[in-house]
């Protein structure tokens, strides 16, 4: 299912000593379409501020990216508020920036003609639809004179959001793994059997499917929770990555400049939402194609070692994903003793086999 990104645009005019400067503010919010809108201008007092209005439906969750750009010669203190419209307050099932998804705080510094994206996650767990504000202020002091109503929004910052539940192909089978009877078993899709969970990212259980063949695959397909696939009738094991974004630590690639130590204490990971980008780096692949010249075999980034980027995997083509299924073992083929000149061929150069993704 492909999730796109609405744009909305405010524009905030600041009077200052030297003259009429601007500073935009735009937020992006996923709700299934696209839609733009044409930025407004808004006459500014001593605190100024850009925000726009947020509907949430019953026991729904998303984020909200909020592009603050500092348009003007001068630096800008910012700070990141929600006011409540529906209910009037905030209750214990309501959550307004519980996750904090990007490097960029929600308070902070802005320098002449910088951008900070700040990524918050918001979710509705009452029995009704919650309507809310959401916006950004700015002050050429570090005080911002918020409106009564107004909260400012200085969330904890949690090491991820929560993962992208995985998305079956018509032709996959949901499976874990009974480490009692060491085997494969069909696993609930819904992910609410305890005994058969599909998945529990909290306790490092990934999602796993198979492919089997047609002639046993209606079969599997109905077949109750539980039901053992033997590895007789699956072709091929998958495991599903929910899209996550990394924090860099060597972005030149010089050594002596790394960041953090990601070779000793691991890669600093963090899941993102929908098809949400949070990454601040972006990156120009060069087409292999093209390439004439071996020192060309790399991208060109912008951006700092410690920021995050989006893994370009989620990007296929002009689709943003919601994560990618990866075969759980290395390619091969169901006739791996095949012999091409004097060579065995499990896979390789030759287009009469077919392929397989299994153990062994």
């Amino acid at each position: 299912m492909k999730k796109y990104f609405i744009i909305l645009g405010i524009a905030t005019l600041l009077f200052v000593a030297l003259g009429s400067t601007y500073a935009f503010f735009y937020i992006n919010v996923d709700i299934g379409q696209f839609v733009e809108m044409s930025a407004s201008n808004v006459l500014l007092n001593s605190s100024s501020q850009g925000y726009e209005r947020i509907v949430l439906e019953s026991g729904e969750g998303k984020t909200i990216d909020l592009n603050i750009t500092n348009d003007t010669e001068n630096s800008l203190y910012y700070g990141v508020w929600y006011e409540m419209v529906e209910p009037s307050t905030i209750s214990n099932d309501i959550i307004i920036a519980k996750y904090i998804s990007s490097v960029n705080p929600t308070v902070g510094q802005l320098t002449s003609e910088q951008t900070k994206v700040v990524s918050l996650y918001v979710e509705n767990n009452t029995n009704d639809d919650i309507i809310f504000y959401i916006g950004a202020s700015y002050n050429s002091t570090n005080e911002l004179n918020l409106p009564t109503g107004r909260t400012l929004i200085t969330a904890v910052d949690f090491p991820s959001l929560p993962p992208n539940a995985p998305v079956l192909d018509n032709a996959m089978i949901p499976v874990m793994y009974d480490t009692t009877n060491s085997r494969w078993v069909k696993a609930d899709s819904t992910n609410n059997n305890s005994i058969y969970k599909w998945y529990d990212y909290n306790n490092k259980q990934w999602a796993n499917s198979v492919l089997v063949s047609s002639t046993n695959r209606s079969t599997y397909q109905s077949a109750s929770v539980g039901t053992p696939i033997p590895e007789s009738d699956v072709l091929a094991y998958y495991v599903w990555i929910p899209r996550f974004k990394y924090k860099v630590w060597n972005i030149n690639k010089v050594i002596g400049t790394d960041s953090y130590n990601a070779e000793t204490n691991g890669i600093d990971i963090r899941f993102e939402s929908g098809t949400s980008s949070t990454g601040t780096i972006s990156c120009t692949n060069y087409s292999f194609a093209a390439i004439t010249d071996d020192n060309m075999r790399s991208e060109t980034c912008s951006g700092s070692n410690g920021d995050y980027y989006t893994h370009p995997a989620f990007t296929f083509g002009e689709d943003e994903l919601e994560g990618i299924w990866v075969g759980k073992f290395e390619v091969s083929s169901e006739t791996p003793n095949i012999q091409t000149n004097g060579n065995y061929y499990g896979g390789g150069n030759n287009t009469s086999l077919t392929l397989r993704i299994k153990p062994n």
